[in-house]
């Protein structure tokens, strides 16, 4: 990816923010934080569809056996490698920190889960993966057939129908994530369709421009607040024609925020490793608490400071995850590449890591 389009690695990454903000506040319902996670929830997972059907290239792409063995290399492997990782995480600190005896059934019953790619709590935030890889292989399979925009189309509408079926009658928590692919695939399809489109303007887009992003933030928070919190995994959307006009809106505002990033080392760096962002800040964020606690400093809650400030500290407080992760970034690149679907150490941090380059090849 050239520097041009290093937007689409900032837009990674400011999603990914939010997605970790939304866990850090999950068991937060208050007035300000509630109608907060109403608006990014909309945008926050769905974003990393359409990124990745922007990237996608079926010139690149001509035997369907390699190309299901290089998503699954870099979907499929890094899901079952966390997952195992934060299990065990999940056992210390479910017998350590909250005393609960685990019995060999509940051990059973979690790697069970995680083979049938239903993710425990803990590894939750992995179920984009297997969605997205199921999706990436039902799209190559009709960009085989016809590459004519007007069938895709057709298929974009069918799949949408699908997903519109599956929300209405509740079907949810199907293996990998699986409920999930045909309401997200429109918004992958969208990407694929509209990637000249967007790369247009973007590349003429600046800080002058910047006003014309006011609408689609003014759309984004209206359409999503009054729609109410959606569940996408949970196949939860309540009005899906305001969910698609929501993330439609809040996505070109973000694309267009992503733009205006200045280049730097840390956004570089941390925007090329966020498969290991998304596997391992919920688990930092347990285990900066106990940092905390140990060495006495007092962390705000928000029956004890002014709601304003505790969303601020939570805003903070991602930022402090995703810093106190880069360790391990760096010891993961470097010793256990196979976690990311890689057999090789990374050789500068400078490189590229496969989740972002996972559509390019």
């Amino acid at each position: 990816m050239n520097d041009r389009e290093k937007w689409i690695d900032y837009l990674r990454l400011v999603a990914l923010y939010l997605v970790a903000f939304y866990h850090s506040t999950a068991f937060f319902g208050t007035p300000i934080l509630t109608e907060i996670k109403t608006v990014i929830n909309v945008i926050n997972v769905p974003v990393f569809f359409l990124i990745s059907g922007y990237l996608f290239d079926p010139e690149r792409n001509r035997d369907i056996k390699t190309f299901i063995i290089k998503r699954f290399k870099l979907l499929m492997v890094p899901y079952f490698a966390f997952s195992f990782v934060l299990f065990f995480f999940w056992i210390y600190v479910s017998s350590q920190q909250t005393g609960i005896v685990l019995t060999t059934r509940i051990y059973v019953k979690a790697v069970l889960d995680v083979l049938n790619g239903i993710p425990f709590t803990m590894a939750r935030p992995l179920w984009f993966l297997p969605c997205l890889f199921f999706i990436e292989i039902i799209f190559y399979l009709v960009t085989r057939y016809t590459r004519k925009t007007n069938i895709i189309i057709v298929f974009l509408c069918v799949s949408t129908a699908i997903g519109f079926a599956m929300n209405h009658f509740n079907i949810s928590q199907l293996p990998y994530s699986f409920n999930a692919v045909f309401s997200m695939m429109v918004i992958y399809g969208g990407g694929y369709l509209l990637k000249d489109k967007i790369s247009e303007k973007v590349s003429g887009f600046g800080f002058k421009k910047a006003w014309i992003l006011l609408p689609f933030i003014a759309v984004w928070l209206f359409t999503s607040i009054f729609n109410g919190e959606v569940d996408i995994l949970g196949q939860r959307y309540n009005y899906m024609s305001l969910f698609y006009i929501s993330f439609a809106a809040g996505s070109v505002f973000l694309i267009g925020f992503s733009t205006l990033i200045r280049k730097n080392f840390i956004m570089n760096f941390l925007s090329t490793n966020t498969v290991i962002l998304l596997a391992l800040h919920r688990p930092m964020s347990i285990v900066l608490i106990m940092v905390l606690t140990v060495i006495g400093i007092q962390i705000p809650m928000v029956n004890t400071v002014p709601e304003y400030l505790f969303v601020l500290w939570q805003a903070f407080y991602v930022m402090l995850q995703f810093f106190s992760i880069i360790p391990l970034i760096l010891i993961i690149n470097r010793f256990f590449p196979f976690m990311l679907g890689r057999w090789y150490k990374k050789k500068t941090v400078a490189e590229r890591t496969p989740d972002i380059e996972e559509e390019k090849k």
